[in-house]
């Protein structure tokens, strides 16, 4: 365990010591003599120092400490420093670290020809052109960059020719030349009228040039075009199925219109006056029967006594029992449930109604042999 956490121990303080090296200035302006600092190294050798294209600029130089100081520089040369992207590797004794470098420059257009007419930077069209999607109409971009106060072409690794009409923003990327000194596009108006949502129109031009060695970017207004583009294809209907539900949802790049649910209006329910009527009706047997209770009184002499008098009232228990259960249904239970209680009551009431029904059939046999 020891020896484990001190190999551990060690490749940390490693690790520290190799991470403290870097370059104080990792970014700075080429085309001059430019002098790289190194910090936190104690006699550094510059091993290589290549550029984007993998091409060794330097090798094997021992850099030369600064007095009174613990940083140690060396000097890439004018003609050496191009603008671009550097790789630096720098050994420090058993250490070794790679460095990363920009010389950044300042940029400026060194021609351009919009629609065939050259322009200066800065300038816009005297005219808006007129182009319509159906003449096969185009418009066309070509410019050159150089460093700024020199003859040195440059190319921009972000080039665009940006079309605004109102929220409609439509971009197109400029490529460069085979000889790498400049950048065109030619947009096809009708071919690209999809990539301009169909809006004819007034539309702003932009051309946008960067790259992460311009010092400034270019964002120049080359003024307006006038666009007149087909209407939209209807798109024929897919195949049921052929496309998942969610399709659309999926594969957007912008907020779905809100779908607003609509709940089903409620059933119209009959008034107060009426539902109140059927109420009388349904419960005037009801009130009847007490009625003719109370006008002609119940015979209770004929109602049986002792044991039969159980069974009679356990099937006058049981009918009601299921009468209740119909209301309990109506209120919570399910059908299921209901069934089983209902089986349950079925056999009860079937045992003291067969017992009661029984004494009374019994009682009118013997009062008609007695009659007899």
């Amino acid at each position: 365990m020891m020896m484990g956490s001190s190999v551990a121990l060690f490749l940390c303080l490693c690790l520290a010591m190799v991470a403290s090296m870097e370059l104080a200035n990792p970014v700075t302006r080429g085309g001059q003599d430019v002098t790289f600092t190194v910090l936190g190294a104690e006699a550094p050798l510059l091993k290589t120092l290549k550029n984007a294209a993998q091409e060794t600029i330097l090798a094997d130089l021992k850099l030369t400490p600064v007095a009174d100081s613990d940083t140690f520089t060396f000097v890439l040369p004018k003609a050496k420093a191009a603008p671009g992207l550097y790789k630096l590797q720098v050994l420090d004794g058993k250490k070794s670290k790679v460095l990363h470098a920009t010389l950044t420059t300042e940029v400026e257009v060194a021609s351009a020809l919009v629609q065939g007419k050259p322009l200066k930077q800065g300038e816009k069209l005297k005219s808006v052109p007129q182009l319509v999607s159906a003449s096969g109409d185009t418009f066309s971009v070509e410019v050159s960059l150089k460093a700024k106060g020199g003859k040195t072409p440059l190319l921009a690794h972000q080039a665009f020719l940006r079309f605004t009409q109102g929220a409609v923003d439509t971009m197109f990327v400029l490529l460069a030349s085979a000889d790498k000194k400049k950048l065109s596009v030619s947009v096809q108006i009708g071919a690209e009228s999809k990539k301009f949502s169909y809006l004819s129109g007034v539309h702003a031009v932009q051309l946008i040039l960067g790259d992460t060695t311009f010092e400034n970017a270019i964002v120049w207004d080359l003024g307006s075009v006038d666009l007149t583009l087909g209407a939209a294809p209807i798109e024929p209907l897919s195949p049921l199925y052929a496309k998942p539900l969610l399709h659309e949802s999926d594969v957007t790049l912008t907020a779905l219109p809100e779908i607003e649910h609509v709940m089903r209006a409620q059933d119209s329910r009959p008034s107060l006056v009426v539902s109140n009527l059927f109420t009388l009706i349904v419960v005037s047997p009801l009130g009847g029967f007490v009625l003719f209770l109370l006008g002609f009184g119940a015979k209770l002499s004929k109602f049986p006594s002792g044991v039969q008098a159980l069974f009679a009232l356990g099937f006058i228990a049981s009918m009601a029992s299921i009468l209740g259960l119909f209301v309990v249904y109506w209120l919570q239970l399910t059908m299921f449930a209901t069934l089983g209680y209902l089986a349950i009551l079925t056999v009860v009431t079937l045992f003291f109604g067969h017992q009661a029904l029984g004494h009374l059939a019994s009682q009118a046999d013997q009062s008609k042999a007695k009659k007899d």
